[in-house]
């Protein structure tokens, strides 16, 4: 909106907006004032958008999977339920029950080496998404849903079970896809574990030399110690 400057019969100056609608600029600025220390007061700021900044990135790397020179790697983990989850990251101080929920709107793997290293694009990592328990590592997050399945005999369904009965993801290693979709409110979890590393490649590294670096990005407006 444009305006311009008058000044009154009793010398004070006035702003008059195009619209015809006028106000004392010096009066207004002790409530324009009070606004910006609001704004400031908040946790993220505020401006004529709305919330400016909700997004928090919280970065780990993978490394020591593996110590031999291959080709190929394939791990599962956390597969026994009578252990406690563990080769996870909780979003905690490592206090069992303690963990901070974010809903998650994405997690991308990249691959860092020493030397250089041709990886495939079928190459991916699955987590588990995690909650609270009564143990620091949390534990998974079973599915909601209920499933049936039918087959003709030459084809095997798993829906259940302490693997397929809980929730979990897949990140591509070499390629930018997003690994929640993007018309949700995101995946609500106070923390990753593995699930799967799989690893295909056109040379033969070292292993010990492979990491990754895992960038998790959460909603900081999303966050509370309730799932």
């Amino acid at each position: 909106m444009m305006y311009r400057l008058n000044k009154n019969s009793k010398g004070m100056i006035t702003n008059q907006a195009r619209d015809g609608e006028a106000g004392n600029i010096y009066a207004n600025r002790e409530a324009i004032n009070k606004k910006a220390l609001e704004n400031l007061e908040k946790n993220t700021p505020s401006g004529k958008l709305g919330k400016l900044g909700d997004l928090q990135i919280i970065n780990f790397n993978i490394a020591d999977f593996s110590s031999v020179t291959d080709n190929y790697f394939f791990e599962n983990y956390n597969t026994d339920p009578a252990v406690s989850i563990n080769d996870c990251v909780m979003f905690s101080n490592g206090k069992s029950g303690d963990g901070l929920y974010y809903n998650i709107l994405d997690v991308r793997v990249n691959l860092v080496r020493d030397n250089i290293v041709q990886i495939r694009s079928d190459s991916f990592i699955e987590f588990y998404p995690l909650q609270n328990s009564t143990q620091p590592t949390g534990k998974k997050i079973p599915r909601q849903q209920e499933l049936f399945s039918s087959t003709t005999g030459t084809i095997t369904f798993t829906d259940s079970g302490y693997v397929q009965g809980n929730q979990y993801f897949s990140s591509n290693i070499t390629q930018d896809t997003q690994a929640v979709t993007t018309n949700s409110l995101g995946i609500r979890a106070s923390g990753l574990a593995l699930k799967t590393i799989y690893l295909n490649f056109d040379s033969v590294p070292n292993l010990s030399d492979v990491s990754f670096n895992v960038m998790v990005f959460v909603d900081n407006s999303s966050v509370s110690r309730s799932f």
